[in-house]
């Protein structure tokens, strides 16, 4: 019958609780023993929320209060992102015969902290009272801020509260410790925190350290990522609290560097990822989202810090989006990405995780202590996989940026050394014409008797030559640093080298009070060198000595000794300093070069000019006051002295007439009919004024096509004399083009043109030139290496080969051989004549600019007998079947029918003797 009185039995206990008095338990204590080591408390606590944070205990004590305590449950005690106070409830009971010293544990950042005990009496104390913002004023130590010793009194149980002020977040893990073994729990997670992080900050140190040798940011932002992030958590855990100087700083600087970090990484992800040339919309994004973070930055520094913090958590969980960016450039081809966007999304989802945890959303078992360092680390050790297999990519790329860069650079040297050909094509070209305009005046001068009019032209002449040596030396630097420099070198005598030195010399610098001595003996032995590079060589030693001399004497000598010639100009001028003796060889560089005229590439020149003759150059102190420039050069073999030698001819240029056997030869065969080729209407009238004084004829065509047209009409010209560069057709063309129907005896082609490189000088004569020509010109020398052409040409027909009987078979057996070699090149290599003749290189090719075409006419000539030239070259023709033959495997069938066209070639010139077909 006791459940009818059930309900009256349940009021009188719950009224006798009451009347029992306000500190009844409510929760089962916390019984201690002697061998206890840890306890955590977590369905042992109640909690009070006080919002306005002025409850006092004896108000918490109050019977209204004691109903509002909750039960915390079986979960850590959090309510996450709060300005709210708490109070906890909880009991610790000793039942052991003697007091036993605890530790009171708080993990976490806390404001205040004040600790009361309720004695079974009702008698309260307040056991501790602690706050950071004291702590950190004062100083201490974390360990002191979250652990606290106590004692519970043997048989006595006691009840406590326990006031919490949070700071950001109030997230309490409280717990009661055996002292030894809360040291050895915080020596091991201070353990695994300290490796975790020393981890993280070495691979941050060695980031900043790529940084600082290869000065590429994207190590830069990723170190700074790290850094700030292992900050965040050490700021978090307590570290460094008392270094600050108050709670606010440290609290504002554990907010703001949670937004450093998250800027770093984007940037760091734009930097690695090359969004702004590979993913502009992507870079974009990332530079509005640097920017946004900016300004809330600065914003919330009007906000308290509790609210502040909740800003930043939130940016946190955004920037977990941010994943999908290095994820994109992974699906576009970028391997490495995966290794980004998988670390980044480990950090984010373990921060995720912390951050709700720590606001009190969810709660997770005692391992979350540290999932953030676990996904940080995981985060470094992946983005440094990734980074370490950039740095092979980024040797590769920065080797084809350097082969590009290269590309670039010798793309800019060929197009400096063409603008250096054409500037000085279009500079020596009117340069010519007002040096050969003024050779005419002079002579017409001469004639008529007008000395003054003659010493006038005389001094243009010279300036012009000067002029021209000006632009050799422009040329010659461009030759010199690509290797192109050519020397022919012969027999040389020194002394009329020097002499005609001096007299340039003496006219250019005619108004100084200067006087040039030549000493230099006409008993000096000979050197084998290139007259008119040692002549360049004195022009700019001399030119130099007289620039910087204003008055008095210069002296050139010369002094033989058992292995060499050296010669020595003496100058009476300032001198060159010790320090500027070897820097004044250099190309562009001048002593004092402030008030000297000249662009310093005389003296480079000669040093180069020198050396490749096997000589020496230098400068040393003068017995004159000033500079003594010297050179050496070996003396001449026996070997290249020929037996007999007839005397230097002195004359000057305008005095050199014509080989006599030569003249009289020319003018036996009857009238000389020469063809001039030029655009320039100048130049063919300084060419035309030129040869007026000869007695042969010209005519006069201003283009190439114009030239072929007149050559198609008739073949009475007995020389053809062109220049290189003309609109439409050029020189070459015109040259092959002449070359199908004429050989070079029958009609000697010579090339007039301003362009010196060896390019231009190979290209003519593989295109059958039989001379070539510079400008600008003298009178003299044209005159003279015209006649050479028309004499050798004149000569060889004079002694006309003999033709067998059997020469006709020669031409048949070429052009068939000639006919099976184009067969067996284009189908069995699967390429046409044009690629024969240039890889051979035994046949010139060219392309025909009216149409685009590529054209072998040396090829098409020798298909067929009749189109063959008069003396056709057997030589090319085997040398071309052996280049066929080189090129087809062993096996292949058609290397018996060439072996055997050879065989023939070679039988048949041996039986018509060298002089059958080759010339």
């Amino acid at each position: 019958m006791l459940y009818r009185y059930s309900f009256t039995i349940w009021m009188l206990i719950f009224v006798g609780s009451i009347l029992s008095g306000v500190h009844s338990w409510a929760k089962s204590p916390v019984e201690l023993n002697a061998g206890f080591e840890s306890i955590y408390l977590r369905s042992e606590l109640e909690f009070l929320e006080d919002p306005s944070g002025l409850i006092s205990l004896e108000q918490v004590l109050s019977a209204e209060n004691q109903q509002r305590f909750q039960p915390n449950g079986e979960k850590v005690f959090n309510q996450g992102n709060t300005n709210s106070v708490y109070w906890l409830r909880f009991s610790v009971a000793n039942p052991t015969a003697k007091s036993i010293p605890l530790i009171f544990s708080i993990e976490n950042i806390y404001g205040s902290l004040e600790l009361y005990g309720i004695k079974p009496t009702g008698e309260s104390s307040l056991v501790f009272q602690k706050s950071a913002r004291q702590l950190v004023k004062e100083g201490g130590t974390t360990w002191d801020l979250q652990n606290t010793l106590i004692s519970a009194n043997a048989n006595q149980q006691t009840e406590y509260y326990l006031r919490l002020e949070p700071n950001l977040i109030l997230r309490a893990e409280i717990s009661i410790w055996e002292p030894e073994a809360l040291r050895e729990d915080f020596t091991d997670r201070y353990n695994l925190l300290s490796l975790s992080w020393g981890a993280i900050s070495c691979n941050a140190f060695f980031s900043l350290l790529f940084f600082f040798f290869l000065r590429d940011r994207t190590y830069l932002f990723y170190g700074l990522h790290l850094l700030f992030f292992t900050f965040h958590r050490m700021f978090t855990k307590g570290w460094w609290i008392t270094d600050f100087p108050s709670l606010d700083w440290f609290n504002w600087v554990r907010i703001y560097v949670v937004g450093l970090s998250i800027i770093t990484v984007l940037l760091f992800f734009s930097k690695v990822l090359d969004l702004k040339k590979k993913h502009p919309i992507s870079h974009k994004i990332i530079r509005s989202a640097v920017l946004c973070i900016l300004g809330i930055s600065f914003l919330v520094a009007w906000f308290e810090p509790h609210q502040a913090f909740r800003v930043f958590m939130t940016l946190s969980a955004i920037s977990t989006l941010f994943l999908l960016i290095p994820y994109r450039a992974w699906r576009t081809g970028d391997k490495n990405a995966l290794f980004y966007s998988l670390g980044w999304g480990l950090l984010c989802v373990s921060t995720l995780i912390g951050a709700l945890n720590a606001m009190g959303f969810l709660e997770f078992p005692t391992p979350v202590y540290f999932v953030m360092e676990l996904g940080a680390f995981s985060e470094s050790l992946l983005f440094s996989i990734a980074l370490a297999f950039r740095v092979p990519q980024n040797v590769r790329e920065r080797q084809r940026a350097q082969e590009q860069l290269l590309k670039q650079m010798q793309a800019t040297e060929r197009f400096k050394n063409q603008f250096l050909a054409n500037t000085s094509h279009e500079l020596k070209t009117p340069l010519h014409g007002i040096m050969g305009l003024a050779e005419n005046l002079l002579t017409e001068a001469r004639q008529q008797g007008m000395q003054q009019m003659s010493e006038t032209l005389h001094l243009m002449i010279q300036s012009g030559m000067r002029l021209n040596l000006l632009i050799n030396n422009l040329l010659d630097q461009a030759a010199l640093r690509e290797n192109r420099l050519t020397m022919h070198p012969e027999l040389c005598y020194l002394q009329p080298l020097v002499r005609s030195a001096v007299d340039l010399v003496n006219v250019q610098f005619s108004t100084k009070k200067l006087r040039v001595e030549n000493q230099v003996s006409e008993f000096v032995l000979p050197v084998h060198a290139d007259p008119s590079r040692i002549e360049q060589v004195l022009l700019n030693l001399l030119y130099n000595a007289c620039k910087f001399t204003s008055q008095g004497r210069i002296q050139i000598r010369s002094a033989t000794d058992d292995e060499s010639v050296r010669t020595e100009i003496h100058d009476s001028g300032p001198g060159v300093h010790d320090a500027d003796r070897k820097m004044i060889f250099e190309a562009f560089e001048q002593q004092n070069s402030a008030v000297t005229e000249g662009i310093g590439l005389g003296l480079s020149i000669s040093r180069e000019i020198i050396e490749e003759h096997g000589g020496q150059i230098g400068v040393e102190p003068s017995p004159l006051g000033g500079a003594c420039f010297w050179f050496s050069l070996p003396l001449a073999q026996p070997t290249q002295i020929p037996l007999t030698e007839e005397g230097l001819n002195e004359k000057t240029s305008d005095e050199i007439s014509f080989p006599s056997r030569v003249t009289s030869n020319l003018r036996t065969s009857g009238s000389i009919s020469i063809l001039i080729v030029d655009d320039d209407p100048v130049n063919l009238h300084i060419l035309t004024g030129m040869l007026t004084e000869t007695d042969w004829t010209f005519t006069c065509c201003s283009s190439g096509q114009e030239a072929l047209e007149l050559m198609s009409q008739t073949s009475d010209f007995d020389l053809v004399l062109l220049d290189l560069m003309m609109d439409g057709m050029d020189g070459i063309e015109l040259c092959t083009t002449l070359r199908q129907r004429f050989t070079k005896e029958d009609l000697p082609i010579l090339f007039l043109t301003a362009l010196s490189r060896s390019e231009e000088l190979t290209q003519a004569f593989e295109a059958g030139a039989n001379d070539y020509l510079t400008k600008p010109i003298q009178k003299a020398e044209l005159k003279a290496r015209i006649s050479s052409q028309l004499e050798l040409a004149q000569l060889r027909h004079s002694n006309p080969p003999a033709v067998h009987g059997n020469s006709k078979s020669m031409r048949d057996l070429l052009a068939q051989t000639m006919q099976v070699v184009v067969h067996c090149w284009e189908h069995c290599q699967g390429k046409d004549q044009i690629s024969l003749a240039q890889e051979s290189k035994l046949w010139g090719a060219y392309l025909d600019k009216t149409n685009g075409v590529w054209r072998s006419p040396g090829i098409r000539q020798y298909l067929s007998a009749s189109s063959m030239p008069q003396r056709p070259r057997w030589r090319k023709v085997a040398q071309t079947v052996e280049f066929l033959q080189a090129r087809l495997p062993e096996d292949d069938s058609h290397q018996q029918e060439l072996s055997e066209l050879l065989a023939e070639i070679y039988e048949k010139s041996h039986q018509e003797g060298p002089n059958s077909s080759e010339p």
